[in-house]
């Protein structure tokens, strides 16, 4: 965020959790689609809503609606986040599913986009009907990783 932050272009949320790197990762705004933010990508046959009620009266939260059975691979959202060598992070999010019959329903996924073989990481799917649960992922940076792409992944 720096310069566009700096210049007022884009604003921090009020409370910032220090640890968290994702910028917007609780969809406090729509998403930048731009620079290091938060990118979508519209897809047939997929609904994206960012401005969804999330777990408590005061959060946002995507709603990702899939309009056909088909079970096609998706990556509607996704954030290329600057990270450390050799580090380990956690990645987390909380998820809940309304009918999803797909035998693959959509989870995280963590990537280094620079060498995918190096670090290719996701967490179970989420299928059925569940209320609103934590999902974690840990993944470790290697050698060369300066960045990881974040991603919704179908």
């Amino acid at each position: 965020m720096g310069d566009l932050g700096r210049l007022g272009v884009v604003k921090q949320p009020a409370e910032r959790n220090p640890g968290n790197l994702a910028f917007n990762g609780a969809f406090e705004r729509f998403p930048l689609n731009a620079g290091l933010g938060r990118r979508y990508h519209p897809e047939p046959y997929l609904e994206m809503d960012f401005t969804a009620p999330g777990m408590s009266a005061e959060t946002h939260s995507l709603r990702l609606d899939f309009t056909v059975s088909k079970n096609r691979e998706y990556t509607p959202v996704e954030q290329l986040v600057p990270v450390e060598l050799n580090q380990t992070y956690g990645l987390t999010a909380y998820v809940r599913s309304r009918g999803i019959t797909s035998e693959s329903g959509p989870r995280l996924r963590v990537v280094d986009p620079a060498c995918p073989a190096c670090l290719n990481v996701a967490s179970t799917d989420t299928t059925g009907t569940t209320s609103w649960n934590k999902v974690a992922l840990n993944f470790s940076t290697g050698p060369e990783t300066h960045f990881v792409r974040l991603s919704v992944w179908r």
